[in-house]
């Protein structure tokens, strides 16, 4: 899991200048009283996919980690906007009541926040994840750009041995190290 970390920060901040994408590319904590839950999605060789969700506390505590492998073919914008309602879902389970959902899914943030979606599969799972996030007290939608999404993006990778979890505690060694990282770079 640490390698994947580390070409995965190689392939995010090795690239081309001239990327004009909106967002931080590292994470940052939320407001008082608001948790924040990154989701991510990986396309495995095999054909599955896989969906991983970080709910982080403003004292960047984890209060959950989530992943979900499913067998489906989606192009990449239609995986991440099912990792976005994935993430959603856990966090209406999760209780919480204010909340940050955020992805590195620019197009799939950009429809969320102008609330225009099309009559297509991807505008029906945009319409999907907002009225999930009617049922929040506070939902705000933010972009992250790939290098602030990498432990949401590793918990999907989880998916490669496991077909769905959910860790309250006692998470997972590597991902507690993918925390670590995250929090010093």
């Amino acid at each position: 899991m640490t390698e994947d970390y580390t070409s995965y920060m190689e392939e995010v901040y090795n690239q081309p200048q001239g990327n004009n994408r909106a967002g931080p590319n590292s994470w940052s904590r939320p407001s008082e009283n608001m948790v924040k839950f990154n989701s991510d999605a990986a396309i495995f060789n095999n054909g599955e996919i896989g969906l991983g969700v970080v709910g982080r506390d403003a004292a960047r505590k984890v209060v959950l980690v989530g992943c979900r492998r499913i067998r489906v073919v989606w192009e990449p914008k239609i995986a991440k906007a099912k990792a976005l309602e994935y993430g959603v879902e856990l966090a209406t389970s999760g209780g919480f009541t204010k909340v940050v959902m955020e992805s590195d899914a620019k197009s799939v943030m950009d429809v969320l926040i102008q609330t225009r979606c099309s009559r297509s599969y991807f505008g029906s799972c945009i319409e999907d994840i907002s009225s999930f996030g009617q049922s929040f007290l506070r939902c705000d939608w933010s972009h992250v750009k790939r290098g602030g999404n990498t432990v949401a993006h590793n918990a999907a990778r989880l998916c490669l041995s496991i077909v769905e979890c959910l860790y309250v505690d006692n998470f997972p060694s590597a991902i507690l190290t993918l925390l670590e990282l995250d929090l010093i770079k």
